[in-house]
């Protein structure tokens, strides 16, 4: 599995000092993410001085476009005059993107800039589902400051599902190693009024095929007894209930891999 040391990563927003997101800008310097991702691993923590003098000796303005969308997405911790690796880009995996009814969906990791729509999407499902589980890791989230972690014995990803660049979906992936080393625990949600539209197999089947997901043998989620939608949902995917939870009031519904 390809893993990297569990360390806090800066938070940063598209409104922030870094400048706009889009990915238009980050597109074209895409295949740069692993060589800087790989160099910093290897060497790391570096100056950020030094990292440009290695990578990017002759164009300081290309380096600092790199290491802002790798800072945007999670995967180095840019903290004062030092970078370090946190989340290899090769787990996070790449962005998928597809036509719908004349809209443009796009599945891909979680960035900087989604993390305050993302939490106002996941606490508005959690509510109106009443679902304290989907709650808990919006707390997790706050409480860690980052949307991805991983460490080899437990880490965190998360995905977005975009209609013409706004969130409208999110699905989370983590492991419980107080659990079970070999099985992984996955939540998500569309928003209301992006449902019925397919958003929600297409961003299912792109968390399932991610990186983190294959590297166990079954994936589960809790959901409330009383959520038929959600269990019919699930269950139409090939999911099926494995147990109550401990108050009766939760189903534990599971797919093997």
């Amino acid at each position: 599995m390809v893993t990297a040391p569990h360390r806090r990563a800066r938070v940063v927003d598209d409104q922030g000092t870094n400048g706009p997101a889009s990915l238009r800008d980050e597109q074209p310097l895409a295949h740069e993410r692993g060589r800087v991702y790989s160099h910093v691993a290897d060497h790391g923590p570096l100056p950020i001085a030094g990292l440009q003098g290695d990578l990017y000796p002759y164009d300081g303005r290309q380096f600092q476009q790199v290491l802002a969308v790798l800072g945007r997405e999670g995967v180095l911790d840019v903290a004062q005059e030092t970078v370090d690796a946190d989340v290899d880009p090769a787990l996070l995996g790449d962005p998928e993107s597809a036509s719908l009814r004349g809209s443009t969906l796009t599945l891909r990791p979680a960035r900087g800039g989604d993390f305050r729509r993302l939490l106002d999407l996941i606490r508005s499902i959690a509510g109106g589902q009443r679902r304290g589980a989907l709650d808990s890791v919006a707390r997790e989230i706050v409480a860690d400051g980052q949307l991805h972690r991983w460490d080899g014995d437990t880490g965190r990803v998360v995905y977005v599902a975009t209609v013409d660049g706004r969130v409208r979906g999110w699905a989370h992936v983590a492991t419980v190693p107080e659990i079970s080393d070999d099985q992984a625990e996955l939540a998500g949600g569309i928003a209301e009024g992006s449902r019925g539209e397919g958003i929600g197999s297409r961003l299912l089947q792109y968390t399932l095929d991610s990186a983190p997901t294959r590297e166990h043998c079954r994936v589960f989620q809790q959901i409330p007894a009383g959520d038929d939608d959600a269990y019919q949902f699930l269950r139409k995917h090939g999911w099926h209930v494995e147990s109550c939870g401990s108050n009766a009031a939760e189903l534990r519904v599971v797919q093997d891999l």
